[in-house]
């Protein structure tokens, strides 16, 4: 994971052809807050045909023309949801997977641990990379 100067993020994107996904968390001057943004781009029509949809404390990816979607599990899926004092970010269906263990009071660290020791997760082929994090109170976990 890389971590950069917040003055230097225009920069990286704009020299950037393909970033792809990504997440940028920061925090205030005075560190009384968080920001935190999640990004997306597409380079197949199915992938361009997203919106954002912000549901109390869940965004989710819905298909601009549903009529245009190709496979569903590729842009349906909620990238940010909240949890107590914490959101969830990631890139994918697994922010579902890791709301759902922390709501039966277990801990993100947990979670990864599980996620990346099950064998029917790391070892399919031709996924693209999974990131996730959770911001806190006290703490940001990626």
């Amino acid at each position: 994971m890389a971590t950069y100067d917040v003055a230097q993020l225009p920069e990286l994107l704009k020299n950037n052809e393909y970033p792809g996904r990504g997440i940028v968390i920061g925090k205030s001057a005075d560190g009384q807050s968080i920001a935190i943004a999640y990004f997306i781009m597409g380079r197949s029509a199915n992938s361009r045909n997203r919106l954002f949809i912000e549901d109390g404390d869940t965004v989710t990816i819905y298909p601009a023309d549903a009529s245009k979607v190709e496979d569903p599990s590729l842009i349906i899926y909620s990238p940010i949801r909240k949890i107590g004092d914490n959101l969830i970010v990631t890139n994918g269906d697994q922010t579902d997977t890791i709301y759902d263990f922390l709501k039966e009071g277990n801990t993100f660290e947990e979670r990864l641990t599980n996620m990346v020791s099950d064998l029917n997760i790391v070892s399919n082929k031709g996924l693209s990379e999974r990131f996730a994090s959770t911001i806190g109170a006290a703490t940001v976990l990626m």
